[in-house]
């Protein structure tokens, strides 16, 4: 079971969420005791995690697997390298905070996680320069070479009562496009404010189809119902909310 070893996005979904509680509560007490180190230890953790290709001048994450677990082993997960980029920044941004709140706190965490000024600038680099390749038209590659694995329309499948990766296999299904449940949409769900209201059609309108939400994540049509609901599809986000 490889989602063990590589989802490594789950530790900046927990640094995205304590970040969010904090900024919903203003639990400023909770924040300064555990919620602001649990953040700048992620960062640390996806600066060490980085690595930097001298060909292309940008820093990736190789050997992962995204929110779509139907494909594992892959390179540069948009949803996880965006993630990563946003955990480091809310790092920095939290340090800054604790520095002008709660000073002792600030000066504890950066002795004891070892923030210096060169690990401190070092992450300063792999903001400016995480691999997120997006084509003109706003589309974007879930991850490195997705597409140009085999398209397969799912429509044509139904009636089915097994999962895509059932009928495929677990290593043919990674090399088809179909999936669990689309990385980028839940991106676009929890950064809303990020992306433009025609990115998010591209991207709707391509990974839509390609999902296996017949037996695929049960996580994935929660989103997918408010994500059509942003774009007025109100039938689609109708059916999706009663199989969530």
């Amino acid at each position: 079971i490889w989602t063990g070893d590589i989802e490594i996005h789950i530790s900046a979904d927990i640094a995205y969420a304590a970040d969010l509680y904090w900024r919903v509560t203003g639990d400023d007490d909770w924040f300064i005791a555990k919620g602001a180190e649990l953040v700048l230890d992620t960062a640390k953790f996806w600066a060490a995690r980085a690595e930097f290709d001298p060909e292309t001048g940008h820093f990736e994450y190789n050997d992962v697997i995204g929110p779509d677990e139907y494909h594992d082993h892959v390179d540069n997960n948009f949803y996880t390298n965006y993630m990563a980029r946003w955990n480091i920044k809310a790092a920095l941004a939290a340090l800054t905070w604790l520095e002008i709140k709660a000073p002792a706190k600030a000066d504890e965490l950066v002795k004891r996680l070892d923030l210096t000024a060169n690990r401190l600038e070092t992450w300063q680099k792999i903001i400016q320069a995480i691999q997120l390749p997006t084509r003109g038209d706003g589309l974007i590659e879930q991850f490195d070479g997705y597409f140009q694995r085999r398209d397969i329309d799912l429509a044509a499948l139904e009636p089915r009562e097994i999962s895509a990766q059932a009928l495929f296999g677990i290593e043919d299904c990674n090399e088809t496009q179909v999936l669990k449940q689309p990385d980028v949409l839940m991106l676009f769900y929890l950064h809303r404010n990020e992306f433009g209201p025609a990115q998010v059609r591209v991207n709707y309108d391509y990974y839509t189809p390609r999902t296996d939400f017949t037996f695929g994540s049960s996580l994935g049509p929660s989103i997918q119902a408010i994500m059509a609901c942003e774009l007025g599809d109100t039938q689609a986000a109708y059916e999706h909310f009663i199989r969530a």
